[in-house]
């Protein structure tokens, strides 16, 4: 295992209660034994942890990401020291760390967004993906939206950083029109798509099995056939098409990737990929603190690795599927269940096979003199993953989480 970034939980408290949130309101309450911000004590600590880690495994490129809760609860001369103290700790060395922050955007003003700017931390903001849904779960504890608040630190991400990024989770109740058109609306220039957190347990409250596939594949065209060369980039498509292609790359819904991040929480706890919350309460938690372990011990904690080769240890039937290389099981997250473990397909297999065969059949269409690539038969597909799940095959490594 070799990672390559931190999400640093800087907050561990939000000023938004967004219904679906993974922290908040999916069962998980760990948060509230944590320290509400990440201490300047830490900080110190964190950055030699990382040095001595990129020394190691002879890493030159490391990316913090600063996440909660609200980072932006911190305060902009929070992170005017954080990048003071890694300028101490790195100028002698020639290893360098980029600074990320995801944040809700509602707290960001010109003085914010200026100074963030000239820190060189670069900023991604979270939305829903129209105003009406916006508006419906993404509220203040007094249920108030922040439609107008998030759009005002996009609409300052344009002005004073010259660019602007939001991730959506996915809302099959907007039209894919409604969800494209806003995007262009905000002059965003890029958006991440994200698939509910939802697993085996929690789907049957919403589910939107045979939903989401076709809300993306409409998605898809709109983007894909848009001739405006100012549309935002969608990552879940570009990243797709590269898939399809053969290129080497991959993301948490697909392709063999490798899940190269871990979590640092507001005490300095050593975790895995926090989104696993939602799996079960406590899933993510370990005994490892940078107080007193190396980044490492990452290497110990069993979730860890298995998030870490999520899209090489497959269930049996996701082994035997003509899509395993680009789709590679999907995100762990929707593979969950108490039954099973891990030793699932996707919840969304289906709706994610719908949606690879659409794009290979456009790409192939668009491309064949040039690539010779085939056109995938849908219906043939499905049926083969439908034969497949007739068989459960144990997996005992899979089952023990």
């Amino acid at each position: 295992m070799k990672i390559n970034t931190i999400v640093l939980k800087v907050a561990s408290r939000c000023n938004l209660n967004c219904s679906y949130c993974y922290v908040y309101n999916k069962g998980d309450e760990t948060y509230k034994n944590k320290p509400k911000i990440f201490s300047k004590e830490l900080t110190k600590i964190l950055f030699n942890r990382i040095l001595e880690y990129m020394n190691k495994y002879n890493i030159n490129l490391y990316t913090i990401v600063f996440h909660g809760g609200e980072p932006l609860l911190a305060g902009l001369q929070y992170y005017k020291f954080f990048v003071e103290t890694y300028e101490d700790i790195f100028s002698v060395t020639n290893k360098t760390i980029n600074f990320v922050m995801q944040t809700n955007g509602t707290l960001l003003d010109e003085e914010f967004t200026q100074g963030l700017f000239e820190l060189d931390i670069s900023i991604g903001v979270s939305m829903d993906t129209t105003e009406a849904t916006n508006s419906k779960y993404r509220v203040y504890h007094n249920n108030k939206s922040s439609y107008n608040e998030i759009k005002n630190g996009i609409d300052l991400c344009n002005k004073i950083v010259g660019n602007s990024g939001i991730l959506s989770v996915i809302n099959v109740q907007d039209s894919p029109n409604d969800t494209y058109l806003h995007l262009k609306s905000l002059k965003v220039n890029y958006a991440n798509l994200l698939l509910p957190d939802e697993n085996y347990n929690t789907i049957t409250l919403n589910d939107t099995r045979g939903k989401i596939g076709q809300w993306l594949i409409e998605m898809f065209d709109l983007w894909f056939f848009d001739q405006d060369t100012n549309k935002p980039e969608i990552s879940l498509f570009s990243d797709l098409i590269l898939l399809i292609l053969s290129l080497p790359h991959g993301n948490d819904i697909m392709g063999k990737g490798f899940g190269g991040t871990m979590i640092i929480e507001t005490n300095g706890d050593i975790e895995t990929n926090d989104t696993l919350r939602v799996c079960k309460p406590g899933i993510t938690k370990s005994n490892f603190n940078i107080i007193n372990d190396s980044l490492d011990t990452i290497n110990d904690i069993p979730l860890a690795k298995l998030y870490y080769y999520a899209h090489h240890h497959l269930p049996k039937m996701c082994e035997e599927c003509v899509l395993e290389n680009i789709c590679a099981g999907g995100y762990l997250i929707n593979r969950y269940s108490d039954e099973n473990g891990f030793n699932n397909e996707s919840i969304y297999c289906e709706d994610i096979a719908k949606l690879i065969c659409h794009v290979q059949n456009i790409i192939a269409k668009e491309t064949y003199d040039d690539l010779g690539l085939k056109s995938i038969n849908v219906k043939d597909v499905i049926e083969d993953i439908r034969n497949n799940k007739k068989t459960k095959y144990e997996n005992k490594y899979l089952e023990s989480f």
